[in-house]
């Protein structure tokens, strides 16, 4: 009995080890079947192997065309750039809104954020430009409409009224520096003004940017709110750290604080501004004759014109020619007049800026942003009103209970 049993017992284990044989030999067939060889896969690989530079100049006609991964990631690359476009369109317009900021006012002052042009950091220098010996920047001579009195004017002027919208709405101090050259250091020295437009910056001193260079001073001043002037980073949200200011503020020098590496002189200045008294009718009458004066001379154009001429075929002009002599002193007289027509123009601006003259959709977007900020006042001011009628009403409250 016990002899039949173990035997069907290593019956049934057999069947088993049977079926297992079967299955596995079925599963290695298909494996097989499925596996390219050894050489398959090599000529799968010289098939599709990528292109290597010397394999780019081939017939397009015949040949293999990948699928479009690339494609796929510019396509990316562009929604994201265009997205960030956007981002910082709407943060740009939000804060020109918050100061009242037009389009056109920006687009002006925008020009100068980095690199000023050529024209406007020398205009109202009394610099004899053979003796500065300025390097051909381009941005006058890609621009020659630039060079024209009535285009002048408008510039200074936007970019004026955008610093003063900024700068009475502007709640900060900033801590700014400046690496300059000494001529235009010393001619502010002696009048006791910035000269034109002045860019500063919120970080301190790049030194690698003076090695080589002779005739270099550092400055380093606290400016205070209020005054106007323009801070890049609020508007673009960037890293930018450029604070531009504009001609004719008052600037102190103080005696040097240190010399950076025994060789360039290291100043305190303060700077500040008059405030702006409402033009006399005597001022507004002369305003208008200087405005007519500039507008009609030609000198601008004739004296830088000449000059780049000169100094671009003789790199070593002295301007001590005849032509050259006589347009300097032109042009001096002629940018004297500028300066008094603008102090006088401006003067009339920051007075305007309280209420400032827009368009009627920059207006409405202003007054959108006012109204935000009134709402939020008023709301205030309402919370304040209540605790007082709560005071007064816990202090008869008191009264009856005594």
């Amino acid at each position: 009995m016990n002899n039949s049993l173990i035997k069907k017992d290593n019956r049934f284990i057999n069947k088993i080890k049977e079926w297992l044989k079967n299955k596995l030999k079925n599963l290695i067939v298909t494996k097989k079947t499925e596996t390219p060889s050894k050489n398959s896969e090599q000529q799968l690989d010289t098939t599709f192997q990528p292109l290597e530079d010397t394999q780019l100049e081939i017939d397009s006609s015949t040949c293999f065309i990948p699928s479009t991964p690339s494609i796929i990631a510019i396509e990316y690359d562009k929604k994201s750039a265009e997205k960030q476009r956007k981002k910082q369109e709407k943060f740009l317009q939000k804060n020109l809104a918050k100061y009242g900021i037009t389009k056109d006012e920006w687009e002006e002052i925008d020009k100068y954020k980095g690199s000023a042009y050529f024209l406007p950091t020398t205009m109202l220098h009394k610099v004899d430009l053979y003796q500065y010996n300025m390097p051909r920047y381009g941005g006058v001579y890609n621009n020659p409409d630039f060079l024209e009195p009535e285009t002048i004017i408008d510039s200074y002027c936007k970019v004026y009224s955008v610093m003063c919208k900024f700068g009475k709405r502007n709640n900060k101090d900033f801590h700014i520096y400046r690496i300059d050259s000494d001529l235009f250091s010393d001619e502010m020295k002696e009048s006791g003004q910035t000269e034109s437009l002045l860019s500063f910056s919120k970080e301190s001193y790049k030194f690698d940017f003076s090695k080589g260079k002779n005739s270099l001073i550092f400055l380093n001043g606290i400016l205070e709110k209020g005054i106007p002037c323009i801070d890049f980073t609020e508007f673009t949200g960037d890293s930018e750290s450029e604070i531009l200011l504009p001609p004719f503020l008052n600037i102190d020098y103080y005696d040097t604080e240190e010399l950076l590496d025994g060789a360039y002189p290291i100043y305190n200045v303060y700077i500040s501004k008059n405030n702006p008294n409402l033009l006399t009718d005597e001022e507004r009458e002369n305003m208008a004759f200087l405005k007519q004066s500039i507008l009609n001379s030609r000198i601008p154009y004739e004296y830088y014109t000449h000059w780049y001429y000169t100094i671009t075929h003789n790199p070593s002009a002295q301007g001590d020619d005849e032509k050259s002599v006589m347009l300097r002193q032109e042009f001096f007289k002629w940018q004297e007049n500028l300066k008094k027509y603008l102090q006088l123009r401006f003067r009339e601006i920051e007075n305007e800026i309280d209420y400032p003259k827009l368009k009627p959709t920059d207006f409405l977007t202003w007054g959108i942003e006012r109204g935000k900020q009134g709402v939020e006042d008023f709301k205030t001011k309402m919370q304040q009103v209540n605790n007082l009628f709560k005071e007064v009403n816990n202090s008869k409250e008191d009264e009856k209970d005594r």
